[in-house]
């Protein structure tokens, strides 16, 4: 499965500076995946830090992906419950 771009993240500012959040969004197109979030299942994302070079542009921070190696993974071999909450 190809890796599917699902959103990018901007690192904030609160009136605290030393509280940083990230803001973002997400655009899932892929009709599999949007049928499973109906369903109610966790889909596997990854987070990748974006180093593009700025140049003036406004690049994302944070780009999203689905992680297509670890849903694959849980459905094969070795399946691995690592729930953050």
């Amino acid at each position: 499965m190809k890796q599917e771009n699902l959103g990018a993240l901007w690192i904030s500012y609160s009136k605290n500076p030393k509280m940083p959040f990230a803001s973002g969004s997400l655009q899932i197109t892929d009709k599999n995946l949007l049928d499973r979030l109906a369903r109610g299942e966790k889909i596997p994302i990854v987070v990748w830090k974006d180093n593009r070079e700025r140049n003036g542009k406004r690049y994302p921070d944070y780009t999203i992906s689905y992680d297509s190696y670890r849903d694959e993974k849980k459905d094969g071999i070795g399946s691995s419950t690592d729930d953050i909450y």
